[in-house]
């Protein structure tokens, strides 16, 4: 052995042979099983310190059981991340001076499929590097036949118990991908922006009411102005008119329970375009109008400032209304507002036919079992508090997308009918054009990926599965949704426990990000430092459900620790030449390795 640590000497090719020997593929049962199934990772890209840190504590966790006699399994996996992939194809075509509009439906979901193989074979070229104990016979993609099968399948009994509809409804809409995006793929940041106090003069009256707004630009689709009812300045208002200071109609004072008199002074303007306005709308009867298109722009509903942006229509509105005498006054102020996960994008709210998942039943039953002995049980244990209180406020679940990579919806229209089934009807019934949310096919994987709904052999060994190891960040995306799913279709928890782990930041706490520059590649690290090193750093300095900050000088750490086993190892290496009798405190020593290894496994 060589007198320093030499990672290349013992990793090399290591998992090939361990792969080609079937080291990793779980028997047919006859121990008792240990099974995770692994959160796949997106097939936009390559493997960032998140997925390894994820990685390498399940395989640290499935090699420890593996040696406890268990029958082990864990089952790798990728997502075809529906709006992430198709953005990065329509970029690659772009390249190539392709439109997504150019190419047929067919034409251009076999693009994607070429881009998954390609970023697959990178991802499994990491995995890998890597060294983890995936059972690769067993793989699966969330695109895969028998997940298209399941996915249908899974909408199709959703359906049938009366839990999916399609109506008209406030959504989330993304101006730059145009499609709708669900609430938790909305992220608020705080942005600095005007706000403007608007004049509304009571009907044959001199005296105005002072009305706050950030989003001028939808004045035009104002119904009504609303107070709380509680509000005792402006309780003797409710009733009575206003004149609109755009159009010039009258519209309606209301009370509404939902309005905040804290904000502004008090006075909550009743337009299009928010989710909230939407719904005191439904609640008085008013009719709405949405003045803002697909695209961001002013509609016919504003037609001096048809086809202007949104945003670039908030001055020319504020310059017209305090021509007019309807503006008290700016001020610069700094609020909350929602940006596209996707994105990237300030999301609109607009009303649209889209599919919904009836989410109060589903959210009872997770709720139920939560509070039954048979829940799952969560580490750190506040995460299942955060669960709890998110399924109690939780709102209906936009599951429709309008993209072209994706799971179809499996409805058929022809004229006036249509059919919820996986198989077309016949001749002439077309198919739905929306796909569903990626997150509605991974949400069933817990299951499903064992196969289901077609064969049970390995949900009879390995379901529920024993443990999922993932960060908190996806809990409500990803946990949540495996959770209410699993109780519906297999009337039973997807897994026994939740192991949440952190985000990993640099080492001032950023995220790290392509636009800081503060992101490590975990393959430039190995190849410098060794797979094993980046395991130890890692794992090392981790603590359920906190971020990690992290930099060089833990690999260093890391990095010595191994070069000790390195020298520990060539001691042991040359006591087939040295024989002594033990000692009292050799035997002691043994002994006490002996208790802290038992005292390990009763953990």
């Amino acid at each position: 052995m060589k007198n320093k640590y030499d990672f290349k000497l013992v990793e090399e090719k290591r998992n090939e042979k361990w792969q080609k020997k079937g080291f990793f593929i779980a028997p047919k049962q006859t121990k008792k099983p240990f099974s995770i199934i692994s959160p796949p990772p997106n097939v936009t890209g390559q493997l960032h310190l998140g997925h390894s840190w994820n990685a390498f504590i399940q395989d640290s966790l499935v090699r420890y059981h593996k040696l406890q006699g268990f029958d082990v399994l864990l089952l790798p996996s990728v997502d075809h991340a529906g709006i992430a992939t198709q953005v990065k194809v329509e970029e690659d075509l772009a390249k190539k001076g392709i439109k997504k509009s150019d190419l047929k439906r067919e034409e251009f979901i076999k693009k994607c499929y070429h881009w998954k193989e390609k970023q697959y074979l990178k991802i499994k070229e990491q995995w890998d590097k890597l060294g983890i104990c995936y059972d690769f016979s067993k793989e699966r993609f969330t695109l895969d036949q028998d997940a298209q099968i399941a996915v249908s399948d899974f909408f199709i009994k959703l359906w049938e118990k009366n839990l999916i509809y399609r109506g008209q409804k406030a959504i989330n809409w993304d101006i730059k991908l145009q499609t709708a995006i669900s609430n938790i793929e909305v992220i608020n940041k705080p942005v600095e922006q005007k706000m403007y106090y608007l004049k509304y003069f009571l009907e044959n009256s001199n005296e105005f009411l002072t009305v706050a707004t950030t989003r001028i630009e939808t004045i035009s689709s104002d119904v009504a102005l609303a107070i709380n009812p509680k509000d005792k300045r402006y309780l003797h208002l409710v009733g009575k008119k206003v004149v609109h200071p755009l159009t010039k109609k009258l519209i309606k004072i209301i009370a509404d329970s939902n309005v905040s008199s804290d904000f502004g002074s008090g006075i909550m303007k009743v337009s299009a375009h928010s989710i909230l306005d939407f719904e005191i709308m439904e609640k008085h009867n008013l009719e709405s109008k949405d003045c803002i298109d697909n695209y961001g722009n002013l509609n016919h509903e504003v037609p001096e400032f048809q086809g202007q942006n949104r945003f670039f229509a908030r001055d020319l509105i504020a310059k017209k209304l305090e021509k007019e005498g309807f503006l008290a006054k700016i001020e610069t102020v700094i609020s909350n507002v929602g940006f596209s996960q996707r994105s990237d994008e300030i999301v609109e709210i607009l009303k649209k036919p889209q599919w919904f998942v009836k989410m109060d039943e589903l959210a009872k039953s997770l709720i139920s079992h939560l509070n039954s002995k048979d829940k799952i049980k969560f580490y750190p244990k506040n995460f299942e508090k955060n669960l709890r209180k998110w399924f109690e406020k939780i709102h209906d679940w936009t599951i429709s997308r309008q993209l072209w990579w994706g799971h179809r919806i499996p409805v058929w229209y022809k004229n006036d009918e249509f059919k919820v089934q996986i198989d077309s009807p016949g001749q002439g019934w077309i198919q739905d054009e929306d796909v569903l949310d990626t997150w509605f096919s991974s949400g069933i994987s817990a299951f499903a990926f064992l196969g289901w709904p077609q064969n049970f052999d390995l949900i009879k060994s390995y379901f529920p599965t024993s443990l999922l190891v993932t960060g908190w960040d996806i809990l409500f995306f990803w946990v949540a949704r495996m959770y209410f799913s699993s109780l519906f279709i297999m009337k039973q928890k997807p897994f026994e426990k939740v192991l949440l782990h952190g985000l990993i930041r640099d080492e001032i706490g950023r995220k790290m990000s392509k636009s800081l520059g503060n992101g490590l590649d975990p393959m430039e690290i190995i190849e410098k430092y060794g797979s094993d090193t980046l395991r130890q750093a890692l794992i090392f300095n981790s603590s359920p459900g906190k971020d990690i900050k992290f930099n060089i000088e833990k690999l260093n750490t890391a990095w010595n620790l191994n070069n000790k086993i390195w020298n520990i190892a060539k001691y042991i290496a040359d006591l087939d030449t040295f024989f002594a009798k033990p000692d009292l405190i050799d035997l002691w020593m043994e002994n006490k390795i002996y208790i802290l290894k038992r005292q390990i496994v009763k953990i």
